[in-house]
């Protein structure tokens, strides 16, 4: 099957802390993980409910989300992690 993701970094290669959160959420990417162009915060009903870009760091604000699981997507070029967390 053919998704058009590219399947050479994974999301075991992506790190978020501190999981559970509450404010601010923490993201190392792979050091080959360049360009950024979307980083999007996706509910457990699919709906993107955060973009955002990082700029010096990789952190993200997330104190304005409701308790519940959501979905850290970072898309570079070809290349899409997931990562999933929980908002306290």
């Amino acid at each position: 099957m053919i998704t058009g993701i590219n399947e050479g970094i994974s999301s075991s290669n992506i790190s978020i802390y501190p999981n559970p959160v509450r404010d601010r959420l923490n993201v190392v990417l792979p050091v080959e993980f360049k360009d950024i162009s979307a980083v999007e915060v996706i509910d457990i009903t699919g709906k993107t409910v955060l973009t955002s870009e990082f700029k010096s760091n990789h952190s993200l604000d997330v104190s304005s989300l409701t308790k519940g699981i959501y979905t850290l997507k970072v898309t570079a070029g070809d290349s899409v992690v997931q990562q999933k967390f929980m908002k306290e």
